[in-house]
């Protein structure tokens, strides 16, 4: 994995398969059990998957699949990676592919949203920003936190972006509300058509109240290197990202500083989330992009893709491991 970004673009794709497969053997011998938190929007819609769990694992390895092709896409196409290289999307692979995110779960859809808001965000340059463009990346922020409310602070990402590209205006601040708030005025339309608005937004307030009972804490040595491995890596990081990014033309630069936003947005959802582990699949779009854009732009970071190894490593025996737990 450290020279990988010099390997045959094809082989690299195999490499891909192969640490899919390590990874995701063991969630289909012993499959995680589905959780949804009842009254939920998340489990209005996929409740029936806790009788068929099996299922849940196949729609989350989907997603994943998904998801990485899209990465790769989307990069390319705003030029934070090389089209020959699949070394971000093996990176995000090797993150994601961890026991805590292969069973289907409201963060499962809010990434792919997220991810999905990406090629919006990066495009929000002066002279070509346009309504269509603010409102359909606020739309898919807001539908992320439909499925994941935790991610409510995600409202502002559009409007920071719109002021590292241009302009802030009132009119572009209502029109990125507008379209945050357009599936939550859906979807409270339809609870008080089934006289639910109550039960549902209890369950909202309770979903992003932050409490310290609930806060999720690694309980063995695997989930605390992980955690450890990954602060070691991405902090330098972020360093030699904005220090780096001067060098670059004004449009990449500013991607960059979208990409940064993101990433201490969902840094700050941490706390109202109750599952640090499954929160964490979000994280690992931003810190991807920056690792990955790095490698290619620097050699300061090579030594990161040793981190990264051992992050495959850890999540490779947590895996495995689970198939001896009762």
């Amino acid at each position: 994995m450290l020279k990988l970004s010099k390997v045959d673009f094809h082989l690299q794709g195999l490499v891909a398969i192969v640490v899919v497969l390590l990874l995701w053997i063991p969630m289909f011998i012993h499959v995680v059990p589905f959780t949804a938190v009842p009254n939920s929007f998340f489990c209005w819609c996929f409740g029936w998957l806790q009788y068929v769990p099996l299922l849940g694992v196949v729609f989350s390895l989907i997603a994943l699949i998904f998801s990485t092709l899209y990465f790769y896409r989307t990069l390319v196409k705003n030029h934070l990676q090389s089209a020959n290289t699949f070394y971000p999307q093996i990176i995000y692979l090797v993150f994601a592919s961890n026991i805590f995110s292969t069973q289907f779960s409201s963060t499962t859809i809010a990434c792919l949203f997220v991810m999905l808001s990406l090629p919006s965000l990066f495009n929000f340059s002066e002279e070509k920003v346009g309504d269509n463009t603010i409102f359909l990346s606020s739309f898919l922020l807001g539908t992320a936190v439909l499925f994941a409310p935790t991610l409510w602070p995600l409202f502002i990402l559009p409007i920071i972006t719109i002021m590292i590209f241009g302009i802030l205006t009132v009119r572009k601040i209502l029109l990125s509300l507008l379209g945050f708030l357009l599936v939550w005025i859906w979807t409270f339309g339809v609870t008080f058509l089934t006289d639910s608005v109550d039960v549902f937004w209890q369950e909202i307030v309770e979903l992003c109240t932050f409490d310290l009972v609930l806060f999720y804490v690694p309980k063995n040595w695997i989930s605390w290197s992980r955690l450890g491995l990954e602060i070691v890596i991405i902090l330098p990081v972020i360093v030699i990202e904005l220090m780096h990014s001067q060098k670059e033309l004004v449009l990449i630069r500013r991607r960059i500083f979208v990409v940064v936003t993101l990433l201490l947005i969902l840094i700050f959802c941490l706390l109202t989330t109750n599952n640090l582990n499954l929160h964490h699949l979000l994280i690992y779009i931003p810190e991807t992009i920056m690792i990955s854009y790095l490698y290619e732009h620097t050699p300061k970071v090579k030594m990161v893709g040793f981190g990264i190894f051992l992050i495959f490593l850890l999540n490779l025996i947590q895996c495995w491991l689970w198939l001896f737990e009762k």
